[in-house]
């Protein structure tokens, strides 16, 4: 009886080492996870902050500030491509950009209201005239609308990466998607044409 009891308590206490040692070498490679993890979330920080010194990710308030700065740019296109729709050769020229012209406004009071939920102010009401003695032609006028509209896809960008809800983001995109859209018309209408 003696020997089955010296016994066993010689395989309990191999249990309890082997059981330790077994426990001792989770917990390493729990701490090597935690280590690799822990360069992982380094290496993304790295990555993330070479983006915010680009200037490819903004605050939400830099977000906000860029919102309102738009529905001025927003406001300023809508007039650019009043006198575009002055120099538009055909009525289906016309139409595409009194269209486009339309959806700046759309984006105009989109801005308005998502300034009015992130900041609860009401911008004032826009002042510009279109005093603009715009000399270019239709051509140059083409181009420098893909530039704008193409300018304006990168900004909305930027903005949208910091959009705190569905609602805003979905608007955001639909701005983008329209400026996408804008850009492409006025691609077509830049590229030379296939002799």
């Amino acid at each position: 009886p003696i020997k089955s009891s010296a016994a066993s308590d010689v395989y309990k206490r191999q249990t309890y080492y082997s059981l330790r040692e077994g426990i001792k070498c989770i917990l390493i490679i729990i701490c090597i996870i935690n280590i690799m993890d822990l360069e992982n979330i380094i290496t993304e920080i790295v990555r993330w902050k070479r983006k915010a010194e680009s200037g490819e990710i903004i605050t939400l308030n830099q977000a906000i500030d860029l919102i309102r700065k738009s529905v001025d740019d927003e406001k300023e296109d809508e007039m650019f491509y009043g006198i575009l729709i002055e120099q538009a050769p055909t009525d289906k020229e016309k139409d595409i950009i009194r269209s486009i012209r339309n959806d700046e406004r759309k984006h105009n009071q989109i801005l308005r209201e998502l300034y009015y939920d992130f900041t609860g102010q009401i911008l004032p009401a826009d002042n510009l005239t279109n005093s603009s003695n715009n000399q270019m032609s239709y051509k140059a006028n083409l181009e420098k609308a893909l530039f704008w509209e193409l300018d304006a896809i990168k900004k909305y960008r930027k903005i949208m990466g910091t959009m705190p809800s569905g609602k805003s983001y979905t608007l955001l995109m639909s701005i983008m998607t329209d400026e996408i859209r804008h850009a492409n018309n006025w691609l077509l209408y830049t590229s030379p044409s296939p002799q």
